[in-house]
């Protein structure tokens, strides 16, 4: 029992991280309090977002600075995903590996579909927010990267490294553990994830809001070609699309006009 209160621990830290940071530009955008949206967020990882998006500023959004290197980092991130698929995650003594000597997600269908997904996830999402700078996109990725970042760490802390590929080596993980080690496409995974993991954290903090530029006010102008007019001149005739100024006449100026 506490393994399993544990491993929501986990999954809740890990939502609750990039959450907060979402919640606290959110929260600056629409004037609302940031305790209020971390605090929010902390309890309601993502869900607390809901409290905060009554009002959101109009204007362009753009990418700027660092959203820029975190969209790169996706798509660095992807790759790496897609790569992992093939080298082995877990290597060690066939002896507690069922005859094998590696484990890797092609041995496990459901595992390299699942892994794929992810990485085109990654690619589309980077995609969405370059082209728009919303951070509603960022929101989704944020949700899909933190919750698969946190059951990943949650599983392997309930089944061990092994236990993730065979079911048979879960009930004996800690002898097994002593006798395995990361192979590389378990390095290349982790650090894809560690990435996608830091960008989607600081992603929020590349995206901007403009506000819309106020319209110039604009003052009539004479025709070219004709000299500006002297209102005071006598015989002096307006030209057309000029109109003279009005004068004004005090109505009270304490000597008793």
């Amino acid at each position: 029992m506490n393994d399993i209160v544990t491993a929501g621990l986990i999954v809740w830290v890990a939502m609750a991280i990039p959450a907060i940071v979402h919640g606290l530009v959110l929260a600056n955008r629409s004037g609302k309090p940031l305790v209020l949206a971390a605090s929010a967020c902390l309890f309601l990882p993502w869900l607390g977002l809901l409290f905060l998006t009554d009002s959101r500023p109009a204007g362009a959004r753009k990418v700027v600075g660092l959203g820029h290197y975190c969209i790169s980092m996706y798509v660095v991130a992807a790759v790496m995903a897609i790569i992992s698929i093939f080298p082995d995650w877990v290597v060690g003594d066939p002896q507690y590996l069922g005859g094998v000597d590696g484990y890797a997600p092609r041995d496990v269908v459901l595992l390299a579909i699942v892994v794929a997904a992810l990485a085109l996830a990654l690619i589309a999402g980077a995609v969405g927010i370059r082209r728009g700078g919303d951070l509603s996109v960022a929101i989704v990725m944020g949700v899909i990267i933190s919750l698969a970042a946190g059951m990943l760490a949650a599983l392997v802390h309930l089944w061990g490294r092994a236990g993730l590929f065979n079911s048979d080596v879960r009930d004996i993980q800690d002898e097994v553990e002593a006798n395995l080690n990361v192979g590389p496409g378990g390095w290349i995974a982790l650090i894809a994830l560690i990435v996608a993991y830091v960008c989607t954290v600081l992603l929020p903090l590349g995206l901007r809001v403009e506000a819309a530029p106020e319209p110039p006010s604009t003052i009539p102008q004479p025709p070219q070609g004709y000299p500006m007019p002297d209102p005071g001149a006598p015989g002096a005739a307006a030209q057309p699309g000029w109109a003279p100024p009005q004068q004004q006449w005090p109505t009270n100026t304490g000597a008793g006009w």
